[in-house]
């Protein structure tokens, strides 16, 4: 008897252990989480490049109208989707500047760049993000990953995926 005492004990803590071990794990991640939404209620303080090698830093960035930043891959067809999203809006007057940032090799987002017309657009650039710092300090973990901010550097919408343009649109009309 005694033995199986021994091992529903043993059994329990080991239960316990789990549990709580799962329980620090998920308020971990939870104030991950809240850390981040904090950092990003304003424009982020990362040094990013554009493809000449000058240094842009988006806290810097100061524009007297709102700021769409969408972090992307070249790959990505959901990326391919949403940049095709925003050539059905390219002329609206309300487009805000738009910052598509990617962390992939500089000659592959070079040649990107090379081959899509939407980067002539005065309003629309591509920078690269050569440390990967702004991929690992905000958490973005897919693509395309959105940030919209208002004019006084708001964040507004912080979203995963695809963002529609009229949806796009409707945030900068209000």
């Amino acid at each position: 008897m005694k033995k199986k005492s021994i091992i529903k004990f043993g059994l329990g803590g080991v239960a316990l252990i789990v549990i709580v071990f799962l329980l620090v794990q998920v308020l971990s991640k939870i104030q991950r989480k809240d850390k981040i939404e904090q950092q990003l209620s304003d424009l982020p303080n990362v040094e990013l490049k554009d493809l000449d090698g000058q240094s842009i830093n988006l806290k810097d960035i100061s524009y007297a109208e709102a700021l769409a930043i969408f972090y992307i891959n070249t790959e990505c067809g959901i990326c391919h989707d949403q940049m095709n999203e925003i050539k059905q809006i390219i002329n609206d007057e309300n487009l805000p500047q738009i910052v598509f940032v990617s962390g992939e090799d500089l000659e592959v987002i070079k040649n990107y760049k090379e081959n899509d017309t939407i980067f002539n657009h005065p309003k629309i650039q591509l920078v690269h993000d050569y440390t990967e710092h702004f991929v690992i300090e905000y958490d973005i973990r897919s693509t395309p990953h959105i940030l919209i901010y208002d004019k006084a550097g708001n964040l507004i919408i912080n979203q995963k995926g695809f963002l529609r343009a009229d949806k796009l649109l409707e945030v900068f009309n209000e």
